[in-house]
């Protein structure tokens, strides 16, 4: 999961909009090219790592089909698939409890993005400034 489209894609617009000016200062500073990415580049990509980070374990958390999927048993299968089977119209839906799964199915993804909201909308801002 880590080497999908969108990593790719963020990660590499955001080392594009590092100034060449810091590599070739680290270059006169006798870095090589390992050094020059572990104590340039790294570092100043932490927001974006925080940024994908937090939207691809909100995707997978919030993935369907594919845990209905492979999962054959109801013991095994994560919070997405049983809001599917609490809200079934067939045996009446009773929006309390719905209410209160969702709630408790989306706690652990908001407490994750209140802690780290500022680095995340970071993240973004600077791709549109530079």
């Amino acid at each position: 999961y880590v080497a999908s489209a969108l990593g790719i894609f963020l990660l590499r617009q955001t080392f594009k909009t590092i100034p060449r000016e810091l590599e070739d200062a680290a270059r006169i500073e006798g870095c090589n090219w390992l050094e020059i990415l572990w104590k340039v580049y790294v570092p100043l990509a932490k927001p974006t790592y925080l940024a994908y980070g937090l939207v691809s374990i909100s995707h997978h958390w919030n993935n369907f089909i594919w845990p209905l999927v492979v999962t054959n048993s109801v013991e095994s299968r994560p919070l997405t698939v049983g809001l599917g089977v609490f809200s079934a119209p067939e045996t009446g839906v009773n929006w309390a409890t719905v209410s209160a799964a969702t709630l408790l199915s989306i706690a652990p993804l908001l407490i994750a993005f209140l802690l780290f909201q500022r680095q995340f909308v970071q993240s973004f801002l600077r791709a549109g400034i530079r």
